[in-house]
């Protein structure tokens, strides 16, 4: 299985939550690939590594992990996806649902802690409780 990782699992790993560290210990040891991240996980994630002026140290911790772009059928499936839950009154956090998207289109297994993902239903995934 592979997984796609979060932000918010990726601050949980660098400050050191025992939670969050020994679940992904547990999931990555079964896992025969790397995780990975969206560019979009990575702008957020080095966006708060620029408040703390620790952007060296972020880029590498990034830069271990397979990167992932938003494709055309990602796109798609975002619109698809954004539409059908708007009309429901659920509204996702836009990059969010596009992390979801790519997730959903590359078959990923997507590795949270945020709760509000329990609300989209085509997306396989773990919520790791904090």
């Amino acid at each position: 299985m592979t997984y796609l990782l979060d932000t918010s699992v990726l601050i949980d790993m660098k400050r050191g939550n025992p939670t969050i560290i020994r679940a992904l210990r547990q999931l990555l040891g079964v896992s025969q690939t790397m995780p990975s991240i969206t560019l979009f996980t990575y702008s957020e994630y080095y966006l708060g590594s620029i408040k703390e002026g620790k952007q060296v140290e972020a880029a590498d911790f990034l830069n271990q992990f397979a990167h992932l772009n938003f494709s055309l059928p990602s796109a798609r499936l975002f619109s698809e996806l954004n539409y059908k839950y708007k009309i429901k009154g659920i509204v996702f956090d836009t990059l969010d649902l596009m992390n979801a998207s790519i997730a959903i289109n590359e078959q990923l297994v997507f590795v949270t802690s945020d709760k509000f993902f329990n609300n989209l239903t085509e997306l396989r995934k773990i919520i790791i409780p904090r």
